[in-house]
């Protein structure tokens, strides 16, 4: 790879980087899910039943998806919760339950497991593009050339940068961007948060995401952004906020049982939010129940992007979060395959 003399990839090098890469995700997408992973989640998270999701089951075949068979998990449908485990016994020829479900190994993993590779390389390579770009002192990276890389790959990691450079040169934003990242989109200060006497900033703001300001990007990252300034951080938000972190809202409270016969009380609780690379999972368990605990992250697009497990014991646990992408980042909680917990956290730069 030809480099500039301070080591960095030539705007050229970066190009060919980047087609290289992208002719990879374009394989690799076409064979997951017969091609129709996005589509996929989309109707199911957008609410579809079984005979909107089924005909494009069919298509996928034996390359059904973990992140597409995860979707349908969590669906409220029972019916559709069901698809999940058939096609899952039928791709891999075995009788798969909710017991045995994170276990089976599908025909799809490997080339799943280099999508991910590669949407992971995809965030680094536009960081890196970005970082080269705003150094640029000697126009090695021309802004109609970077424009013209955005254009053509249009990558998710990059919207919010491709739509500031579009501003600042007075070009139209480009239409492959979603809503919420376009500049158009601003938020007032008066819609934010207001600090307190002490000068900080509530660690209580579920209305925040229950009324839909998660929604928008533009709005997100202005919170994100004043807590980050603020040196301050916000809780997750569960769905019965008592339940989790007691009336009082200083984390020490109540705690969520599973709905499925056991009587040990469990809390999980993800710090600090916002992170940057680390983070802590603080499981709080009444009693050892001799399971273990599945957290799976999924990005603003509701593509699943890391799993971890952990034992279902009162303690701190550290997860490594420099792989996960940046921004808004769901989380669902599950032990032996049912879902006990879900969240938001959010990854700054």
């Amino acid at each position: 790879m030809m480099a500039e003399n301070d080591g960095t990839p030539s705007m050229s090098a970066f190009d060919q980087t980047a087609g290289a890469m992208y002719a990879q995700l374009d394989a690799a997408v076409a064979q997951l899910d017969g091609g129709l992973t996005e589509e996929l989640i989309t109707a199911i998270y957008g609410g579809a039943d079984v005979e909107t999701i089924a005909p494009m089951l069919e298509e996928a075949g034996d390359m059904v998806s973990e992140r597409v068979l995860n979707a349908l998990v969590a669906s409220p449908d029972e019916a559709v919760q069901a698809l999940a485990y058939t096609i899952a016994g039928n791709v891999t020829n075995t009788d798969v339950t909710t017991a045995n479900f994170n276990t089976v190994t599908l025909p799809s993993n490997e080339v799943e497991s280099e999508w991910r590779s590669l949407r992971f390389a995809e965030v680094d390579l536009w960081r890196e593009i970005v970082a080269a770009y705003q150094k640029d002192t000697v126009n090695a990276y021309p802004t109609d050339g970077v424009k013209a890389m955005l254009d053509q790959y249009r990558p998710y990691p990059a919207q919010r940068f491709a739509a500031l450079l579009a501003a600042e040169t007075g070009a139209p934003q480009p239409g492959w961007l979603d809503p919420g990242n376009s500049t158009g989109n601003t938020v007032e200060v008066s819609g934010l948060p207001m600090a307190d006497s002490t000068g900080h900033l509530p660690k209580r703001i579920d209305d925040w995401f229950t009324n839909g300001f998660f929604n928008d990007f533009s709005k997100a990252f202005a919170l994100h952004t004043m807590y980050i300034e603020n040196g301050d951080a916000y809780l997750p938000r569960f769905s019965d906020p008592n339940a989790y972190w007691g009336s009082d809202g200083d984390g020490q409270g109540k705690s969520m049982k599973p709905d499925d016969g056991e009587t040990a009380e469990v809390m999980i609780a993800l710090l600090p939010n916002p992170f940057d690379e680390n983070l802590t999972v603080r499981a709080t368990f009444d009693e050892a129940i001799g399971k273990t605990v599945t957290i799976r992250f999924y990005d603003a697009l509701g593509r699943e992007v890391m799993t971890k497990e952990i034992p279902a014991e009162t303690g701190d646990r550290h997860i490594d979060g420099r792989s996960l992408p940046e921004g808004l980042l769901i989380y669902t909680v599950e032990i032996e395959g049912r879902i006990i917990q879900t969240g938001k956290v959010v990854k700054q730069r």
